[in-house]
C-alpha cells in the first residue's frame, strides 16, 4: 500500500479509482492482526458514499456484499479463518489461485516479468516493499497511478501499459478461478475486483 500526501484533486473520477484500488490492494494483502481487518472495515465505510456516487447498482451490490463479509470478521477466530484462506492460495495445488502474477501465469517465479514490473514502478519513483508481482502490490501501484492522474499528472499511458501488459494478462482468469473456489473471502472479494476492472476496461 502506498501513502499519499494531501493535495488538490482535479479529477474526481480518478480520485475515486485511486480510493477503490487502494482499498482492494489492502483487501488482497495478508491480514496479520485483527486491526488490519478493522482498518479495512473503516476504509470500506469511508468509500461507501463514493461507490454509491460513481457506480451502478451491481457494483454497489458487490461492494456491500464484501463489506458485509468484512464486518463478520469480528474476532480472532474469524481472522484466523481468513488467514488460512490466504495460506491455502500459496499451496502448490492451488497455483491457478496464486496471488502472484508470475506464478499464476507461468507456474514459477519469472524473473523477466518481475523485472519488467520493477522497471515500471521505478519510472514513477516506486520501490515496492512486497514482491513486485504480488496482486496487492500491483493494485497498490494502480491506485498510485490514479492518484497521480487525480492531481493532474499525465499517467494515462503508463496506466494503459500496466493494464495491458500485466493486470489484463492474468487477473481476469484469476477472478474466474477465485469465484469458483471454496474460499469464501476470495469469492466475495474477487466479484468486487471483477466489477472494478470492468469499470476501467476502456482504459487498456
Amino acid at each position: 500500500m502506498i501513502k499519499m500526501i494531501e493535495t488538490s484533486i482535479k479529477d474526481t473520477l480518478s480520485f475515486f479509482k485511486y480510493s477503490l484500488f487502494d482499498f482492494l490492494a489492502q483487501a488482497f494483502h495478508y491480514p496479520y492482526k485483527l486491526k488490519d481487518i478493522k482498518d479495512l472495515q473503516n476504509k470500506a465505510r469511508e468509500l461507501e458514499d463514493l461507490v454509491k456516487s460513481f457506480c451502478d447498482t451491481q457494483f454497489v451490490e458487490s461492494f456491500e456484499n464484501f463489506k458485509k463479509y468484512l464486518d463478520s470478521i469480528n474476532n480472532v477466530d474469524k481472522l484466523t479463518e481468513v488467514e488460512i484462506q490466504f495460506v491455502e492460495l500459496d499451496k502448490p495445488y492451488n497455483v491457478h489461485l496464486s496471488l502472484y502474477e508470475t506464478i499464476n501465469r507461468f507456474g514459477y517465479y519469472d524473473l523477466v516479468t518481475s523485472g519488467k514490473l520493477i522497471n515500471l514502478y521505478t519510472t514513477v519513483g516506486i520501490k515496492p516493499k512486497e514482491e513486485p508481482d504480488l496482486l496487492s502490490t500491483e493494485l497498490g501501484f494502480l491506485a498510485f497511478l490514479y492518484f497521480g492522474k487525480a492531481i493532474g499528472q499525465d499517467t494515462s499511458q503508463i496506466i494503459s501499459t500496466f493494464l495491458e501488459e500485466h493486470i489484463n494478462k492474468w487477473v481476469p482468469k484469476l477472478i474466474e478461478n477465485l469465484k469458483q473456489s471454496k474460499y469464501e473471502y476470495f469469492v466475495v472479494l474477487s466479484e468486487l475486483l471483477d466489477k472494478s476492472l470492468r469499470c476501467i476496461e476502456g482504459e487498456s
